[in-house]
Order: structure tokens, then sequence, then C-alpha cells
């Protein structure tokens, strides 16, 4: 019965459960292919990271860290400081399962498109710029894209709007005029 017994503890202790991993990553591609690979491809800034993970939403008393929490999700803001493929815009928001994101940190971002937007984790080769010297020596080697900020395009559209608004009116003023037999003076 003791042997038993001895048998069921060391069977308990060897199957003993492991933290489990938000994902498994298999092999790495190198730069190249994991740019094809990408919807998107950037270098940014950290500007603000929210955390999205249930565990944070209802841990009122701060006791489950939320940077030990397996299935932890972040929506990170960060400002383009260069872009290769799929960002044309700053800032960006690109939401995150796992990948430790620091405030104010720099990153190589490959991400790809989900149902939420841009998307990255800790299986693509996103990175802190200082250990990115590969992928940066093959970014380099492509044409950048042009940024822009996403407010200038509604305000060149708010100006082109007014613009051609106040030049309807003065045609609608002109022909009225015209039709009513005042005359037009200019003062």
């Amino acid at each position: 019965m003791r042997l038993l017994a001895v048998a069921a503890a060391l069977g308990g202790l060897l199957a003993w459960p492991q933290p489990a991993q938000a994902c498994t990553c298999g092999l790495q591609h190198d730069p190249p292919k994991a740019f094809a690979e990408a919807d998107a491809v950037f270098a940014g800034t950290v500007i603000s990271i929210t955390d999205l993970t249930w565990v944070t939403k209802f841990d009122r008393l701060g006791a489950v860290s939320a940077d030990f929490h397996p299935l932890l999700y972040r929506r990170v803001a960060l400002a383009v400081n260069e872009t290769w493929k799929g960002v044309t815009t700053t800032p960006i928001v690109v939401r995150t399962c796992g990948y430790p994101f620091t405030l104010g940190g720099q990153y190589v971002i490959y991400s790809y498109q989900s149902l939420d937007g841009l998307e990255t984790d800790v299986c693509t080769r996103t990175k802190q710029i200082a250990g990115a010297t590969v992928d940066l020596a093959y970014l380099h080697t492509l044409p950048s894209l042009p940024l822009r900020s996403p407010l200038l395009m509604p305000l060149v559209c708010v100006v082109g709007v007014v613009l051609l608004a106040i030049s309807l009116t003065s045609v609608v003023a002109v022909v009225w005029r015209r039709h009513h037999g005042a005359p037009y003076t200019i003062r």
C-alpha cells in the first residue's frame, strides 16, 4: 500500500502542470521572408500602452501583474519614425499579444492585418531597435515610404470644401443678379 502511495505521489510530481504560454513559435524567418509575409513593417517609438486583457480590467487590487499574464493583450500607440511597408501615417496603433513593449521604447515592428487593425506578437520579428541590426541592415536597402500626419488629410479636405463652397456661392450670386436684372457692382 505504501508503495502505491509513493508511486502516486511521484506520478503527481512528474505530472505537475507547467505555465501556459500565449503562443508557441516555430523558427523565425530571415528579414526578407518576414518582410514579404508582413502586412506592415516600420520603426517607431511607443507613446502609450493600453491593457486590454480581462485580468487587468477585473484585478482592481493589482494582485496579478499584467507583465506575467500569459494572454496579455495590449493596444500600443507608436510614433512612426520610418516605414517600409503598409504604414504611411503617424502615429499608428498596433494590438499585441504577449510582446513586452515599454513606454518610450523604440522598436522595429513586423505586423499583420487582423479584424482589429494591425497586430503583432512574440512570434514575429518585432524587436527593440538596439537588437535589430540585421533587420535594419536589410530594411535600409529598401525604399522608405513617405509619412504624413493623419490630421493633414482631413484638413486638406475641409479647406477644399470651403473653397468649393465659396466659389459656388459666388457663381450663384452672379447668375442670380444677372437673371433678376439687378446691377452687379463691386464696392
